[in-house]
């Protein structure tokens, strides 16, 4: 974990900063309903196969330096939220310092949002309909 903070040049302890804003889980429900904000998951692939916020991009905390998937607005509201909120806030903070306004980590991660009853889905669940055929 010390390897992803050093990459990304953030602080560690996950604390609340003038930079992002944490948000607890009415907040982030309402801010995903009112405000569409680009819903950003930090955790690995494998975490985010087991299941995820609906519409929520896939974007590991240790791929985010110098991704080319995080062409938005910079006044477009991010969420960020990893599994407990920890690598998430590092996250928020990495989006807030490259130049990403409105900024926030979700509190407690995906952990608070399942046992609150929120709904997630599996990855599988977001893919298209393909009738491809696969050639060998």
């Amino acid at each position: 974990m010390l390897v992803v903070v050093s990459l990304l040049g953030l602080p560690s302890g996950g604390r609340s900063s003038a930079l992002y804003e944490n948000v607890g889980l009415g907040e982030a429900k309402e801010l995903i309903v009112s405000e569409d904000p680009v819903v950003l998951d930090v955790r690995t692939p494998d975490e985010f196969e087991d299941g995820h916020i609906p519409g929520a991009i896939l974007v590991p905390v240790d791929e985010l330096k110098g991704s080319t998937l995080l062409e938005f607005p910079h006044d477009q509201e991010v969420l960020c939220y990893c599994r407990s909120g920890h690598r998430s806030s590092w996250a928020a903070e990495y989006m807030s310092r490259r130049g990403y306004a409105r900024a926030y980590n979700l509190s407690g991660g995906i952990l608070a949002w399942e046992n609150r009853g929120y709904r997630v889905v599996a990855a599988r669940e977001n893919k298209p309909e393909c009738s491809c055929v696969v050639l060998e």
